[in-house]
């Protein structure tokens, strides 16, 4: 690749074509379909969850406000 020939280096096509530099073009397109909605589906479960523990300290705390843990009880400028 740093060959000091240009006519000796590789070609960009050749390049996106390796499957050591670009791990992903070996794979069909059926099998990056399916991680794609795997992933997908991890981040609908994360939003969820995100969803149900603000929802849960928005309960816990007085008037909307988070508790601090350290510092709560400092007055502040």
């Amino acid at each position: 690749m740093i060959h000091p020939d240009p006519e000796m280096r590789p070609s960009s096509a050749a390049l996106v074509q390796n499957e050591t530099l670009v791990p992903y073009a070996c794979k069909t397109k059926e099998q990056l379909n399916k991680e794609l909605n795997a992933e997908k589906f991890k981040n609908q479960l994360l939003s969820r969850e995100l969803e149900r523990a603000s929802e849960s300290l928005k309960k816990e705390s007085k008037d909307g406000r988070v508790c601090r843990l350290v510092g709560g009880k400092v007055n502040r400028s």
